[in-house]
């Protein structure tokens, strides 16, 4: 999960400045728009997070300041009750409340 939460982030940059270039004749004066990366989490199995790419690098701990990083936020469904979602989730709360209800199913 770390490499794939990175290589989405990536891919929605690499289309902001895609995105940039049909429109400018430079990236002179491109500024990236800020991407919320966000895991959630309906399996059954415990899961308290996405861990780090270094993980998964052979001698990752030698490596750590070298791979790339990310913190994505990360919501595990089953384990959020109902009333936090709807209470601090506001209409978003009430989305992920729903995708839980349906992947319940």
């Amino acid at each position: 999960m770390p490499f794939r939460a990175i290589d989405y982030t990536l891919s929605i940059y690499r289309g902001q400045l895609r995105d940039w270039g049909q429109t400018h004749p430079s990236d002179r004066d491109f500024v990236f728009q800020p991407v919320l990366p966000v895991v959630f989490y309906t399996g059954i199995r415990p899961w308290r997070g996405i861990g780090q790419l270094a993980d998964l690098v052979a001698g990752g701990p030698h490596f750590a300041a070298l791979a790339p990083s990310l913190q994505p936020l990360f919501v595990n469904l089953r384990e959020t009750p109902d009333a936090q979602l709807v209470s601090e989730g506001g209409s978003f709360g009430q989305v992920r409340r729903l995708a839980r209800w349906v992947s319940s199913k």
